[in-house]
């Protein structure tokens, strides 16, 4: 009868932890964990928190992509996120079937703005990530930044005469210094370096870029000429800015060295393309060109112009343009028919207002990832300019408004 008893006990304490004495499902189970904040792309670090409904129960963690166990690392605290990372748990409690296994994958990106900002005696050269700022050089100003891997990418000029390129915060000049010069985009593809900008032979400046430290020269000196923006595709190399004919700026772009030159306006009135990408087989171009009356914004595909502003929206310029998918990007300034000028984006055409035309504002660069737009530039709040970007049509400021100050790039990296 004793023995009995005692096997009643065990079976009643079997079902008690299993749920099921013949494979029925079972009913006892530590609650799965649940995370503060679900799995997705995040801009910076992040921090989660995790939790389960089972009173006492102990949680266990991996962040290598292996199964959590006992033997894994014991929940104590949040977890700080800062790169990609996917976080497994599961929850564990005496007598109690484990819990099933939890898991977020959080996909961490950066916010990377290049520019300057003006303290009282100069303008300083800077770049900020998610916000926080780190000095280049004085007396310069970064014009541009790319961020491949560990590596923080950018370029500018200090003064009137330094075309400069700093990786990771260290400076390197581009030229000599004997002739103004200036270096306005840099692009990195594998282990080279590409920044456009020009510099001057002592009477006109000369359109050119650099790899990798060596100059090229992208016109050969006999009107004034300067490259904006550079782009790497495979073995070919593009940049766009503009040759004067002797009485106006035109627009083009080159490919490969000055071997190929693409004319986008016919030198009747001024026109500069500011911008450079290329997708697939296709080139595209942003800048602005004049009618005689005002500058309309556009950009160009494959040669073939395309208006972005009319003549009654008042002068206006697009300064960037990026391509995601199908989608074709652009930022730039216009007043819309107002005095002051807007940051605005173009989005297949449509023109999206970022500031409301109180204050003097311009969106001078571009960067789509996934469903997030980002869009850099500055906005006067009256006295000074306020160096900021946007995210989705949603300021940040990246300065306090004290010096003049402007976000000339932005990049979204590692």
């Amino acid at each position: 009868m004793k023995k009995t008893a005692s096997l009643m006990i065990l079976l009643a304490a079997a079902f008690a932890v299993s749920g099921s004495l013949s494979g029925c499902s079972i009913l006892n189970r530590v609650s799965a964990p649940v995370f503060s904040i679900a799995g997705g792309v995040y801009y910076g670090q992040q921090t989660v928190a995790l939790s389960t409904a089972t009173p006492g129960a102990t949680i266990y963690y991996t962040v290598d992509g292996t199964d959590p166990s006992q033997s894994s690392t014991l929940y104590s605290g949040a977890i700080p996120i800062s790169a990609t990372t996917t976080v497994r748990a599961i929850a564990v409690a005496p007598l109690i079937i484990n819990s099933d296994i939890s898991q977020a994958t959080y996909t961490i990106k950066n916010v990377y703005v290049a520019g300057y900002e003006r303290n009282v005696a100069e303008e300083i050269a800077k770049y900020w990530k998610n916000g926080e700022g780190a000095d280049l050089s004085p007396s310069a100003r970064a014009n541009s930044i790319f961020v491949s891997g560990a590596d923080i990418h950018a370029a500018g000029y200090a003064g009137d005469y330094l075309a400069k390129y700093w990786k990771n915060g260290l400076a390197f000049n581009l030229t000599s210094g004997a002739h103004f010069a200036a270096a306005y985009s840099v692009y990195v593809s594998g282990a080279n370096v590409y920044v456009a900008g020009y510099e001057s032979n002592g009477s006109v400046s000369v359109a050119k870029y650099w790899l990798n430290g060596v100059a090229t020269n992208l016109t050969d000196g006999a009107h004034d000429a300067e490259a904006y923006s550079v782009f790497a595709a495979g073995a070919d190399v593009y940049a766009a800015g503009y040759e004067s004919n002797g009485s106006v700026h035109v627009a083009k772009y080159w490919k490969n060295n000055a071997g190929t030159v693409t004319v986008l306006t016919d030198g009747s009135h001024d026109a500069e393309a500011h911008s450079i990408f290329v997708s697939g087989a296709d080139v595209y171009a942003a800048g602005s060109a004049s009618n005689g009356t005002a500058d309309i914004a556009k950009y160009w595909k494959n040669g073939v112009a395309v208006d972005l502003t009319t003549e009654a929206m008042g002068s206006s310029c697009a300064y960037s343009i990026f391509i995601a998918g199908a989608d074709v990007y652009a930022a730039g300034s216009s007043p819309q028919g107002g005095v002051n000028n807007r940051a605005v984006y173009w989005k297949n055409g449509l023109l999206m207002p970022l500031t409301d035309g109180s204050h003097e504002a311009e969106a001078l660069s571009i960067f789509v990832f996934g469903s997030d737009v980002f869009v850099a530039g500055f906005e006067s709040n009256g006295t000074v300019d306020v160096a900021k970007y946007w995210k989705n049509g949603v300021e940040v400021k990246l300065t306090d408004g004290t010096n003049n100050a402007s976000a000339e790039a932005v990049f979204i990296g590692d």
